[in-house]
């Protein structure tokens, strides 16, 4: 590891700890995922599922449809726990699971390891077989270095053929789904 990538690493290490530490001291309980779940790579962040609040109380195994959410960061930073706001709000609102996943970050990491992490968890979301969501229902989603990915993710033919939408939170993303 070079110099440069190891104080990138150093200051990830840093900015993701004192964010989640200062976050989670005054985020709410309800924004607070359901469950926690390594789809693959155990070296990334857990994935962070979000069960809407009303599958619970209904009972009911109901196939409700999936968001994915991809963090931004400059491909460098942070992790899936800054989108919880947002991922709750989604899956209770709008009544899906929602996952938010994590990929590789650079300068470690070079292009595609980012994408080939978001395209193999998001595969693997897809199929899991423990989530009540149908498989063919799929919606990418987020801002930013995540828009990015999960636009380029919406190409790979396995995920493009369960796709509903590709909503990417971002004015360049945005541009390009019109």
């Amino acid at each position: 590891m070079t110099m440069q990538a190891h104080g990138f690493a150093c200051l990830r290490a840093y900015i993701n700890t004192r964010c989640y530490v200062l976050r989670s001291s005054w985020l709410s309980p309800d924004t607070q995922p359901t469950s926690t779940k390594s789809y693959g790579r155990t070296d990334l962040f857990a994935s962070r599922v979000f069960i809407p609040k009303s599958a619970s109380t209904t009972g009911q195994a109901q196939r409700l449809p999936l968001v994915i959410c991809v963090h931004g960061g400059g491909f460098i930073l942070n992790n899936p726990s800054f989108d919880d706001p947002l991922a709750r709000r989604l899956a209770d609102i709008v009544n899906c699971v929602v996952v938010s996943i994590d990929y590789r970050k650079a300068p470690q990491s070079k292009f595609p390891a980012a994408y080939n992490d978001i395209v193999e968890q998001s595969l693997a979301v897809i199929n899991d077989k423990d989530l009540p969501i149908g498989s063919t229902k799929v919606v990418l989603c987020d801002s930013s270095a995540g828009g990015n990915l999960v636009l380029a993710a919406a190409q790979h033919p396995e995920i493009r053929s369960r796709l509903v939408d590709v909503l990417g939170l971002y004015p360049l993303c945005e541009v390009g789904i019109c």
